[in-house]
């Protein structure tokens, strides 16, 4: 234990900031299964006593250290605490609607925000009939049957405990919150791309471009659905980090003219356009996040920054709603494909400069993709598609120029008929061809391999290898640099 002191303290300062972010990170997920209360805390005294020893440096490390831990207790542990439900049985419950109801199975969902001083926001699934048409903010009062049956990791990273379908509800007026007003402006924005886009495009290809460009699955079909997971193709629809990987890419390769600062400032900027155009969803922003910090990593230079700079993005979400690091499947991807592109992504490239400076890179970010995100596919979906390279390989280049076609469609719209019936087509054409290639994959018997992956000495015995893989790919691009 010594000697492995000595070792930390003669590490580069960099090194010790990552090890106390990825010592937050790991601290959250035991607090989030072991949550203990700030009473019970036995971490304060001893940050107190040691305060009086701070000249010396090892106990300054040790302090930072607990510290560290006591931080991710106290944080993690109003989130880690369900709610009771037997305090609101044959109660009223009051609220306002925190999500924009939709559509699904001839029912009317939305989630409901409960109000009250609780530290932390409990929300509730709320299931009920078509009509009357409920509104993003309307405050409510429900009376109703509560139940915590079928949640899943998707729920939890939302803070939704509880589920009642067909309850009694009574719109009591609109929230007055600031947030609340900032969001409808915002959904207005998404509503705008989603709706101008259904009028110029015709289904399902205008339910294709919707779901590229905004995440929205409203118009998707089963059919589709069930073609895009066989294919490894769901995330073409979902706002993830490996979108605003794609937006990125094609970015720096439209401003490749320009200096490097020139480049990333347009391409931070077509990331934010994007993000806005979602209506600022929560997955949207934290894909945006990563996605900038991506591009910035151009600026930094040195690998070492953009790890850093992402580990510490993932620790104030993650601080923000440390639910997220355990149940938000987007979260997970969008840090999973934002760490490939920045280990593994330099290391590949080059072996794909027979293709093209833009094939290349779209290759090479669907193999750094795919190889640190499989894993967590396969343990939520329990399946591995062995087509999804291929696949990605063959849409991914026009999946980018859709983006951009369709982004500028909605543009053109208001100002000329004829220029809009041209990008209408190319839309419509590029959007067959994606079409037709998911429909042939999925179709192939062996397209998918049902793989259940439950084992944390998998996935660990798994990311060992890869990062020997890329320390090996590493070595021989530095031998071959310094032969040359």
């Amino acid at each position: 234990m010594f000697f492995y002191s000595i070792k930390v303290l003669m590490l580069h300062p960099s090194r010790i900031f990552v090890l106390y972010l990825s010592l937050f990170l790991v601290s959250v997920c035991y607090f989030i299964f072991h949550p203990i209360f700030i009473d019970k805390i036995y971490l304060i005294p001893i940050l107190i006593i040691l305060l009086a020893f701070w000249r010396i440096k090892f106990i300054r490390y040790v302090y930072l250290l607990l510290f560290v831990i006591l931080l991710a207790c106290i944080r993690t542990f109003p989130y880690a605490q369900s709610p009771d439900l037997n305090i609101y049985k044959d109660k009223l419950i009051s609220g306002y609607i925190s999500s924009e109801p939709y559509i699904v199975d001839s029912k009317q969902k939305f989630t409901l925000t409960l109000t009250g001083s609780h530290p932390v926001k409990p929300k509730i699934e709320i299931a009920t009939n078509q009509s009357p048409k409920y509104k993003f903010g309307d405050e409510i009062k429900i009376d109703g049957k509560l139940s915590n049956e079928y949640l899943n990791s998707s729920h939890k990273s939302k803070n939704i405990f509880a589920r009642m379908s067909y309850p009694d509800i009574k719109v009591t007026g609109e929230s007055k919150l600031l947030y609340i007003g900032v969001e409808k402006y915002l959904l207005k924005i998404k509503n705008f791309f989603k709706d101008r886009i259904s009028m110029i495009l015709p289904e399902p290809h205008s339910g294709l471009v919707n779901g590229i460009l905004l995440g929205e699955r409203s118009n998707i079909s089963d059919s589709l659905k069930t073609s895009l997971s066989r294919t490894g193709t769901t995330h073409i629809i979902a706002l993830s980090g490996f979108n605003i990987t794609i937006v990125a890419i094609f970015l720096g390769f439209l401003t490749s003219g320009l200096s490097r600062k020139s480049s990333v400032i347009i391409s931070i900027i077509g990331i934010f356009c994007f993000v806005c155009a979602t209506g600022f969803s929560s997955s949207a922003i934290r894909a945006g996040i990563m996605g900038t910090l991506l591009v910035l990593s151009k600026i930094f230079g040195r690998k070492s920054d953009g790890i850093i700079a992402i580990i510490f993005a993932c620790v104030v979400m993650t601080f923000l709603n440390p639910m997220i690091l355990l149940y938000d499947i987007g979260f997970q991807l969008s840090f999973s494909a934002a760490c490939g592109i920045i280990f593994f992504y330099p290391k590949i490239e080059h072996y794909f400069n027979i293709f093209g400076k833009t094939m290349s890179q779209n290759i090479a970010a669907t193999i750094s993709a795919i190889l640190f995100t499989w894993p967590i596919t396969s343990y939520y979906f329990e399946v591995f598609s062995l087509v999804a390279l291929f696949t990605n390989i063959l849409i991914l280049p026009f999946i980018e120029w859709l983006m951009f076609f369709g982004f500028i469609s909605v543009f053109i719209s208001y100002i000329s008929k004829g220029l809009t019936d041209i990008f209408i087509y190319i839309c419509w054409g590029m959007s067959s061809y994606i079409f037709k290639v998911i429909e042939t994959f999925s179709k192939i018997n062996w397209a998918v391999l049902d793989l259940k992956i439950n084992s944390w000495i998998f996935l660990i015995g798994y990311f060992l290898v890869v990062f020997e893989i890329i320390y090996i790919l590493g070595n021989i691009k530095y031998a071959k640099t310094k032969n040359i």
